[in-house]
């Protein structure tokens, strides 16, 4: 009789891409970026709908993803309100997807800025 070996453990990575929805707006607008730092994206300047991301530095005051955004506006009243790009976050979810493949034989996306990558079996790949 032959003793059957196990499979080896799957090594399962999530990437989670902070920030995703600020960065492709300062991306979108490198130079309003620069003169507005503390950007809320997502919601309407007028306080309605939810903040969909948020920088650290606005994070500071307490603002946090899915906060609506007329309490976030309480709490950081400098902070300017962005919306989200409809047409930058898929072109950008794309691109990460894109660099992840190169480093993972098997990828796929949660949410836009959320990928799990399968780095079963890739030890070989990536040998000092």
């Amino acid at each position: 009789m032959t003793e059957s070996v196990p499979p080896p453990a799957r090594q399962i990575l999530l990437v989670d891409c902070d920030m995703f929805f600020v960065h492709v707006a300062c991306l979108e607008d490198s130079e309003g970026a620069d003169q507005k730092p503390r950007l809320l994206v997502g919601g309407s300047p007028s306080g309605r709908g939810v903040v969909i991301s948020a920088p650290y530095e606005v994070r500071a005051f307490g603002v946090s993803s899915g906060m609506p955004t007329a309490q976030a506006l309480r709490l950081c009243p400098e902070a300017t309100v962005v919306p989200v790009s409809r047409i930058g976050c898929p072109h950008n979810s794309r691109a990460v997807n894109d660099t992840l493949r190169q480093m993972a034989p098997v990828v796929q996306a949660a949410l836009i800025d959320e990928f799990y990558l399968d780095l079963s079996e890739t030890e070989r790949l990536f040998r000092r």
